[in-house]
Formats: structure tokens, C-alpha cells, sequence
């Protein structure tokens, strides 16, 4: 048995999300590969990218929207890596909300 987080959280817009995923080195950005690293996804250009965009967004996928499933590294340096990738944005381009959900996988 496994325990599984994703967080999911929101930037303002593709712009903050393309300088935030330029400024983390931790996790792998890629679609989800089943790997013991932490994982930053944007789902608007990955796993919902033939969606149309009316339909992403009453899903709550929007422009701004990162998903990451953690992986093995130690948290702290998810908690560094993250904190020094947001200090790399505009004021403007901060969080909107974010979203947790743990899985227990058995």
C-alpha cells in the first residue's frame, strides 16, 4: 500500500505558469510517468490539451492551473525549490487558490 498526493494550484495566467516551471528544479516537468519523482504537469497543454477551452474550464482547468504529484525527494527541498520559483514572479501572477487530494493506493 501507497499513499499518493497531488496538489493542483493556480497561477494568474500561462505567462506565470511558464515562468514558474522555468524557475523549479525538483520536480520532472512532464505528463505523468508512474516514476519516483515529483511530477509538475499543466494539464491546459498536456493531459487536456485537445480539449476546448470552455470545456477545460468548467472542469476548473484553466490557463493557470499546475498540477504536481509528489514524488520521493525530501519535502524540504520541494518547499526551497517552490519558494524561490514564486519569488521569480510578478506580484500579480501569485496563487488564486490551491487544492489538495492525498490517495491511498493499496
Amino acid at each position: 500500500m501507497g499513499v499518493r498526493h497531488r496538489f493542483f494550484f493556480q497561477l494568474k495566467d500561462e505567462e506565470a505558469v511558464r515562468t514558474f516551471t522555468k524557475q523549479a528544479e525538483v520536480p520532472v516537468f512532464a505528463v505523468s510517468l508512474g516514476a519516483v519523482e515529483s511530477i509538475l504537469s499543466y494539464p491546459k497543454a498536456m493531459s487536456h490539451a485537445s480539449m476546448p477551452k470552455d470545456e477545460r474550464e468548467k472542469r476548473g482547468i484553466t490557463d493557470g492551473l499546475l498540477r504536481l504529484s509528489v514524488g520521493l525527494e525530501h519535502p524540504e527541498d520541494l518547499i526551497k525549490d517552490f519558494q524561490q520559483a514564486l519569488k521569480s514572479l510578478q506580484p500579480q501572477h501569485l496563487f488564486l487558490e490551491g487544492r489538495i487530494r492525498s490517495e491511498v493506493k493499496g
